[in-house]
C-alpha cells in the first residue's frame, strides 16, 4: 500500500502536531507527515520572509497533499491566504 501525503501548513504549532504525529508508528506506517513552516515567510530575516510566492518545494507538497491541515489566517497574508494555498492542492 503506497503512503498518503499528510501536509501541515502552520505556525511553530505545526511542528507539535507533526511531533505527535510521527510518534504514532501505525500513522507513520500510512502517512509521509510534511510541515510547511508559516513562520518562513513572515519573520523578518527567514528562509523565505522576501518572497512573492510559495516555494517550489512547498507548492509540490501542497500539490501532492492526500490530506491537509492548514492553519487559519485572520488577517489578509497575500499569498499565503488559505484560498491560494488550497489552490495548489486542486487537479
Amino acid at each position: 500500500m503506497a503512503k498518503k501525503n499528510l501536509i501541515i501548513f502552520m505556525d511553530c504549532y505545526g511542528w507539535e502536531i507533526h511531533h505527535y504525529l510521527n510518534i504514532n508508528e501505525n500513522f507513520k506506517y500510512i502517512y509521509n507527515i510534511n510541515v510547511i513552516h508559516l513562520n518562513y515567510y513572515i519573520i523578518p530575516n527567514s528562509a523565505f520572509f522576501n518572497n512573492t510566492s510559495l516555494d517550489d518545494n512547498d507548492i509540490s507538497l501542497l500539490k501532492s497533499a492526500d490530506i491537509l491541515i492548514l492553519q487559519v489566517i485572520e488577517k489578509d497574508r497575500g499569498f499565503l491566504n488559505n484560498d491560494n494555498v488550497i489552490s495548489f492542492t486542486k487537479n
